[in-house]
């Protein structure tokens, strides 16, 4: 404590909160992320006895789905998770993976690290693939990969008649 006379000739008192002993534990921020994920995509759950919360309850917000005319309807049943039909490149590692467990895990790496788009592309391009699909209004992306490879070839998908005229593949 430090003992001075104010202007009012009173003693005046300061205390230094800088060494308090006891200081409070910090949450492993990287767990609770972990968690949260879990908890979001409820897939230790059977999916007949999902609470309806998490992405159960994301997907039950927005299906149905329904055309304009009324003609078509899409129902929501149930979701589960399954080893992936083909290899899935991700953004962190910017390789190719397969294994359910090793790609969640890299969705959650994908929150806190760089985004590898460039190498992505590159990647591919080395790995046999010669077609690109962007779905969605506009070409950014599309441009982006012809910068970095102007051999392969894109299709956008901004409307439907975009789909029925695509021929490149069936998968």
């Amino acid at each position: 404590m430090v003992n001075t006379l104010s202007f009012t000739d009173k003693k005046r008192v300061r205390k230094n909160f800088g060494k308090l002993k006891e200081v409070s534990k910090f949450p492993n921020l990287i767990e609770i992320q972990k968690n949260s994920y879990d908890e979001f995509l409820l897939e230790n759950e059977s999916p007949s006895s999902r609470e309806d919360r998490g992405l159960q309850k994301v997907f039950k917000s927005v299906f149905p789905l329904e055309d304009f005319s009324g003609s078509a309807r899409i129902e929501f049943i149930d979701y589960s998770f399954q080893k992936p039909k083909f290899d899935i490149v991700c953004n962190v590692t910017s390789k190719p993976e397969s294994n359910p467990e090793n790609i969640k895990r890299l969705l959650v790496d994908q929150i806190f690290s760089t985004v590898r788009w460039r190498e992505s592309v590159i990647n591919m391009s080395k790995g046999d693939i010669t077609n690109f699909i962007e779905l969605g209004p506009g070409k950014v992306l599309s441009g982006l990969i012809k910068r970095i490879n102007k051999e392969v070839k894109i299709n956008t998908i901004n409307i439907e008649n975009d789909i029925k005229d695509l021929k490149i593949w069936t998968i």
